[in-house]
């Protein structure tokens, strides 16, 4: 479809399809593999139509992708040249059926403009060693790039799928390198399974049970899984431990860790990290390999530096075994990062292996005796991408071209393994007949990649984030799914935005730093104004009369509510000092309610917070009647009913709570996917949400 050797001419670009390259303006412009070539067939065929199935098939031709690939690389292709969906300049969408190239296009044939000596003279000697020194100098220069992440346009990485179920939770390579154990969804939970690499054979070793693998881990000798799970809304998990190939699961009840556990190279010991948010602290430990006899090695106090402590794996204990790397969160002058440490495992002394700030690291492991291999998210970036990093220079290269996201970073033998994972968004519109009974679910709207925030605005809009465009921003539509509009540009949006009942205007969370604070816009996404200056300010909801918001404040380890003016400069007054998150306010404006975890109880269980918000005294605990896992809480704008997003295994569905005597009803199977966000209409007869649905399985990484 597209042909090879070919230059193009387009406006103030050059596309060289035969030297993977484009040029705008004599400088190079970066594209991912995939979005170089479907620009080239595009361009190539430029004036004509090209179908969807057309493309696919020519871009993605030895793979099974989801059609939602397509307009994600096209977003990719259309921030690289400037262009936009609605203005289209260079890439045109025909609704339905595929897309054009409208520019004008003049062909040049790729030698046009060179100039070679005539063939009967022959260059000069001190050309010749003139160009020799160039091409060994470059060849070095590659070399230095090559590892440090700045990879010619069009190095691709490889990736050997293993499993081909999609529904992988958590995964991790046995250290003599023959299996792999995997977590995966079956039903109202996730089942423990194990693959041998060489045959591809599977088997059974647990379950399904009710509830979510967040660690996992092989023994030395590959003959024992450690793993970790959350259930029935508890704030921390017991450890348990279960022979490879499958027996009864021996509990370590002295073990609370929400994490995947790292081991000594001799088996005889453990590490993990354990977090105490009533105290403020996170402790990185150490265990005989029975669980007995654990000691803290390290603890960080205070609002600084923390370890992570939920669904990670942290930490990774060096091959020699003196030493045990560490990611850690930490704040500072408003700014929040990961560092990288390495903790003797003797004493507990630790130091930096270099000054690079990462975004946010929560998956380590030692590819060998100098190199790590983690997965970091960084801000405004729609996923987590797996980095190798020198444990003896300052120097990382990414291994992936940032289309799909790596988690759950495991190692044997040389050889590295993640989960890869891609992500597909829908909105819906559920419409409610009286006492909502039959609810009604129509699709209004998808895309590939994340959304997770809504809000319905008295205009009767739909607000919603997209990354469309290659940045995470605000857009709005109208309920039948028409009138797509993008409000803001270059945001920095990070996490959550609310739109004022009073004007229309939004307050967001951007982050234009490494931290996350409040931000207010016009209606239509003007005059972008800053809120806050705290560590990290998140998931605002405006006050009925569009005067305050309320937000998450994240701090180490536990995240508080805290509240705003929007239309004056006062400071920001702390509501809670404990453990709460997603905060939702009353439609009367008198009360809050929030998740948070009830410490009282045991090592802590998730509840819902009833608070006076004028006195912040606490009205009401109200427990769970179902397993809740997504922490989002909005009050109903009419009745007097809390809701939150359920899921059953099979479908996902909504829990209608009241906030007085308790009372529940559950509607499910809404959807099969998985509801990443909602909001009620003004009104309150309709909903709008969000699902997502996750592809994810098992992968050997390679070309590194």
């Amino acid at each position: 479809m597209s042909r090879a050797g070919q230059q193009f001419e387009f406006s103030d670009f050059i596309l060289d399809t035969r030297e993977k390259l484009l040029l705008q303006k004599g400088e190079p412009v970066p594209l991912t593999p995939k979005a170089f070539e479907l620009l080239s067939v595009l361009v190539s065929n430029h004036g004509h139509l090209v179908k969807k199935d057309e493309l696919i098939a020519h871009v993605w031709p030895d793979s099974i992708v989801e059609e939602a690939n397509l307009p994600f690389t096209i977003g990719l292709l259309r921030k690289a040249l400037g262009d936009s969906a609605q203005n289209s300049k260079f890439v045109e969408t025909v609704p339905k059926r595929g897309y054009r190239f409208i520019a004008d296009v003049r062909e040049v044939n790729s030698t046009t403009g060179l100039r070679e000596p005539p063939l009967d003279q022959p260059q000069k000697p001190y050309v010749l060693i003139a160009i020799g020194a160039m091409l060994v100098l470059s060849l070095l220069g590659l070399a230095s790039v090559w590892f440090r992440g700045e990879r010619p346009a069009g190095a691709d990485q490889t990736s050997n799928r293993l499993t081909s179920s999609k529904r992988i939770t958590i995964g991790s390579v046995a250290p003599d390198g023959k299996t792999i154990v995997y977590a995966q969804k079956e039903g109202i939970g996730e089942s423990l399974r194990r693959q041998d690499l060489d045959t591809g054979e599977q088997n059974l070793i647990l379950g399904p049970i009710a509830a979510e693998f967040v660690g996992l881990a092989v023994s030395p000798d590959s003959d024992l899984i450690y793993y970790s799970v959350f259930a029935s809304n508890s704030a921390a998990s017991a450890m348990s431990r279960i022979p490879l190939n499958g027996g009864e699961p021996e509990a370590m009840p002295g073990i609370a860790s929400d994490v995947s556990v790292t081991f000594s190279p001799d088996g005889k010991q453990f590490a993990y990290t354990e977090g105490h948010s009533a105290v403020s602290e996170t402790e990185l430990k150490i265990a005989d390999a029975d669980g007995s006899n654990s000691k803290v090695i390290v603890t960080l106090k205070g609002e600084k530096r923390a370890f992570p402590v939920f669904r990670a794996s942290p930490i990774a204990w060096s091959p020699d075994g003196s030493e045990i790397a560490c990611a850690v969160r930490e704040f500072a002058e408003s700014d929040s990062f990961s560092r990288i440490v390495v903790v003797d495992a003797n004493d507990g002394s630790e130091k930096y292996i270099s000054q690079r700030r990462w975004g946010h690291v929560d998956n380590i492991a030692w590819l060998d005796a100098t190199i790590l291999a983690i997965t970091d998210i960084e801000t405004g970036a729609p996923g987590k991408r797996a980095w190798l990093v020198s444990r003896t220079t300052d120097d990382a290269r990414a291994l992936d071209n940032g289309l799909n996201e790596y988690e759950w970073i495991s190692t044997a033998k040389g050889k590295l393994f993640a989960v890869e994972r891609s992500r597909f968004s829908s909105l819906y519109i559920v419409d409610f007949a009286d006492n909502f009974q039959s609810p009604q679910t129509k699709q209004i709207f998808n895309e590939a990649g994340v959304i997770d925030t809504i809000d319905w605005a008295r205009n009767g809009k739909i607000y919603f984030n997209s990354w469309t465009s290659g940045n995470n921003e605000i857009w709005r539509l109208s309920p039948d799914g028409t009138g797509t509009e993008r409000l803001t540009n270059d945001s920095k949006l990070s996490d959550g935005f609310s739109v004022s009942p009073k004007d229309g205007s939004i307050v967001f969370s951007g982050a234009p730093t490494r931290t996350d604070n409040l931000f207010i816009v016009g209606p239509d996404g003007e005059n972008i104004r800053q809120l806050t200056n705290g560590t990290d300010d998140f998931l605002p909801r405006f006050m009925p009369d569009g005067d305050e918001a309320i937000f998450q404040r994240r701090s180490v380890p536990k995240a508080t509510l805290w509240r705003v003016s929007t239309t004056s400069n006062e400071s920001p007054r702390q509501l809670t000092g404990y453990t709460a998150q997603h905060p939702s306010v009353s439609p009367d404006g008198k009360m809050i309610a929030y998740q948070f975890m009830d410490l009282t109880i045991g090592d802590g269980v998730w509840k819902i917070a009833l608070v006076d918000l004028n006195s912040g005294r606490l009205l009401n605990k109200i427990d769970f009647p179902v397993l809740v896992t997504d922490r989002q809480v909005s009050w109903h704008p009419g009745d007097n009913f809390l809701t939150l997003a359920t899921n059953s295994g099979e479908s996902s569905g909504f829990l209608l709570l009241s906030p007085t005597d308790n009372s529940y009803k559950i509607l499910d199977e809404i959807t099969s996917d998985t509801i990443t966000a909602f909001a009620w209409s003004p009104d309150g007869r309709r909903l709008a949400f969000a699902a997502q649905r996750v592809n994810s399985d098992v992968v050997e990484l390679g070309g590194f």
